[in-house]
């Protein structure tokens, strides 16, 4: 009798697991991508970052005054359409935005939206983020022109190899795999230069960007991914919409699993010129 009571028991207990574990596959099923915003117009005053799922204002995420050469973290949310749009700091929600844009995020994808140009001519910018590992002992890395006081980069060489030539303000290049391990950074505007170190991790993917500073052209590396698990840094964050997965560590460890095995897919852009400029 005592047998068949904990046959029972354990009967119960596992069918009450596997429930457990349908439902949490079940609210882990929506796909995911990520999200980072920057700002990189030299000459544009710091703005509040409305980010918000397509056709709804409800709950937006907000980023306040975001300022030249800052990148946000990344955002990790449901695959889907984003409005982006830039209003003054400290303006009202409720005020129109200067400048908006709308963005497709497939799933396993990370984009990043950036503010680039000359205040005069403003616009937001998607650039896909690569998210595929280089080969072994390498890293790989772009570069972003966002320095107005230099009209034309003329190269840019890092760990031996030349990863940008002749690049316009406002462009960027599309990645390039390089030599992982402690190296030198060297750009070439003609009358300035700059020069900074930075130690690759082998497997990780970096941007550079070209900026200004008070003291002439500067540089400024940011990680995009890590070869730990190839998933940018950030957290869910339910103030963008759509579905939110189950909070409990079972779900998460589901959702990190999937999202790992998965391969990682490209973006789809939509780009919206603005017409004015930010006062």
């Amino acid at each position: 009798m005592i047998r068949s009571i904990a046959r029972l028991v354990v009967l119960t207990v596992s069918l009450t697991l596997t429930t457990l574990s349908g439902i949490s596959v079940a609210q882990a099923a929506p796909e995911e991508g990520w999200i980072r915003l920057a700002h990189l117009s030299p000459d544009t005053p710091k703005v509040d970052v409305y980010v918000s799922s397509f056709g709804s204002d409800e709950d937006p995420t907000v980023l306040r005054s975001v300022g030249y050469g800052m990148f946000s973290p990344y955002q990790r949310v449901p695959e889907g359409s984003y409005t982006i749009a830039m209003r003054l700091e400290g303006a009202p929600a409720t005020e129109p935005a200067v400048l908006s844009t709308t963005i497709q995020l497939e799933a396993d994808s990370a984009a990043t939206v950036a503010g680039m140009g000359r205040n005069t001519d403003l616009e937001l910018v998607t650039l896909t983020d690569d998210l595929e590992a280089p080969g072994t002992d390498k890293s790989k890395v772009r570069v972003i022109h966002a320095a107005m006081t230099a009209p034309v980069v003329n190269s840019v060489d890092l760990a031996g190899t030349s990863v940008a030539t002749d690049l316009d303000f406002a462009a960027f290049t599309d990645y390039s795999a390089v030599s992982a391990g402690s190296t030198t950074v060297e750009v070439d505007a003609g009358s300035a230069t700059a020069e900074q170190t930075l130690d690759l991790s082998a497997g990780a993917t970096y941007t550079v960007v070209v900026r200004d500073l008070e003291t002439g052209l500067g540089l400024l590396p940011i990680q995009d991914f890590a070869a730990a698990n190839q998933i940018p840094a950030g957290g869910v964050d339910a103030g963008l919409g759509g579905s939110v997965t189950d909070g409990s560590p079972a779900a998460i460890g589901l959702v990190v699993l999937a999202v790992a095995a998965a391969g990682f897919a490209g973006l789809a852009v939509t780009r919206r010129p603005r017409t004015g400029s930010v006062a």
